[in-house]
């Protein structure tokens, strides 16, 4: 199934709002593209991560009926790779879903 940029950014929002239930006020993500969530400028620890991925892949598949992997090993610690950022990790299920 397709999915819209739109509704896939959405889907990743809904997610950051669960993360940031669970996380220190100073610590929480704020819901815009330039976010960072890897790397220099992330406050996200391994788990806090893992955590928002994995969440995703099931917002994904209950909200927009799309299977998609998100968590991957290997991109983990890939500090410019798609989990760099917010918009980067939309844009990068967009391409996936398309």
């Amino acid at each position: 199934m397709k999915a819209s940029s739109a509704a896939i950014s959405e889907a990743v929002y809904a997610c950051i709002d669960q993360v940031n239930r669970m996380l220190p006020h100073e610590a929480r993500l704020a819901k815009d593209p330039s976010t960072v969530l890897v790397g220099e400028g992330g406050v996200l620890d391994s788990l806090a991560l893992i955590n928002l991925l994995v969440n995703l892949e099931e917002a994904l598949r209950s909200r927009l009926g799309l299977e998609c992997a998100v968590l991957d090993e290997a991109l983990l610690s890939d500090l410019e790779g798609p989990y760099r950022s917010v918009g980067q990790l939309a844009a990068w299920i967009a391409e996936r879903a398309a």
